[in-house]
């Protein structure tokens, strides 16, 4: 979600403060504690794998963060896309071209409160939707690599796509609280920073593919990578706490929607994120201001992808043992001192 996508203000594991953006949206908003109060008193602790660590975790975790990586990697490297769809035919001169990205990636943003809510609802459907959402995907990409014009593509490409890549991503945050407390932080960072590997190495592959053999082409290429790179690992993404109808769901409670706190908090948490996006989207025509080439403007992306890697697992780490509002400052302050102060005055493309 880099990921390289979204505020990375993870909750540390006493629950003082809201989480980030896709984690939010699936957590109990009233706290979140210690995750043995999940267990009923029917199960067994020293039963189930351990918390924190151990194989299994480690297992689950590694299969989140390719998921993440390939979920939200596509999207966000549809800027390649865009740019070979406005140059070539069939779908040259068309107006519509931008709105195929903005549907694969808006869409899974917004449509993740009814996901979160549905798999919650009913919770023997979650490793299934893993599954559902990855064949989803690659129907879709598969489809939209017959598409004749933009209306197709948007159908496929974009809004198939989203609503499948939704519906495969949204277990492995409702499944990551129960294999992680201590390092709830380490582990969100580890899986987050999937988005930043992709958006450096994904858009290079898809330049390629798309330069050499066409979209069609690359479209049915990525479909079977997908299928094949994330099948496998399907079977790691799997709560902790078996669901027993002891587990069923109860009723929740929104009254917290109308608190101030709550107000005051999602208002930060979406001015700061209207922001989120725009390095990566102007860094490329500033840099061409500059003088640059093409290729080093794309570099500037990459750049910027492959630091959020590091980004990601840092804040994650540093969130576990910090309060939550100190890392938002800290990071808030580099990032402004970034944009406006090194970049704001730059006149070369070094700084």
């Amino acid at each position: 979600m880099n990921d390289s996508t979204v505020l990375h203000d993870i909750s540390p594991p006493n629950g003082d403060a809201a989480l980030s953006s896709k984690e939010g949206l699936a957590q109990d908003p009233r706290s979140v504690e210690d995750n043995s109060h999940l267990v009923s008193s029917s199960l067994d602790e020293s039963t189930l794998p351990p918390v924190d660590g151990g194989k299994d975790a480690w297992l689950f975790l590694a299969a989140c963060f390719v998921v993440e990586a390939l979920v939200w990697g596509f999207p966000f490297s549809y800027g390649v896309f865009q740019e070979y769809y406005s140059t070539h035919e069939p779908f040259q001169g068309s107006g519509n071209i931008a709105v195929i990205g903005t549907c694969a990636m808006g869409i899974m943003y917004l449509d993740l409160p009814i996901v979160f809510g549905l798999l919650r609802r009913w919770p023997k459907y979650q490793r299934l939707s893993t599954t559902g959402g990855l064949i989803a995907m690659c129907l879709a990409l598969g489809m939209s690599s017959f598409s004749n014009n933009t209306t197709h593509l948007i159908i496929t490409q974009g809004v198939f796509y989203a609503i499948g890549g939704s519906f495969a991503y949204s277990p492995c945050i409702l499944f990551i609280d129960e294999w992680f407390n201590k390092r709830k932080g380490l582990a969100y960072g580890i899986m987050w920073a999937g988005t930043g590997l992709t958006g450096a190495i994904l858009p290079l592959v898809m330049e390629w593919l798309l330069s050499t053999y066409g979209f069609r082409t690359t479209l049915r290429v990525w479909s079977v990578s997908l299928f094949l790179l994330t099948g496998p690992l399907l079977y790691f993404i799997k709560p902790r706490i078996p669901n027993t109808p002891s587990h069923s769901p109860h009723a929740r409670d929104f009254a917290f929607i109308l608190t101030s706190t709550f107000g005051i908090m999602q208002a930060c948490n979406v001015i700061e994120a209207l922001g989120f996006f725009l390095p990566t989207i102007y860094l490329p025509s500033f840099a061409r201001t500059l003088g640059a080439s093409r290729t080093l403007g794309a570099l500037t992306v990459i750049l910027f992808n492959v630091a959020s890697v590091f980004g990601c697992v840092l804040m994650g780490a540093v969130v576990d043992k910090w309060h939550v509002t100190n890392c938002i400052l800290v990071s808030t302050i580099g990032s402004t001192i970034g944009v406006f102060v090194i970049w704001g005055f730059s006149i070369s493309l070094p700084p």
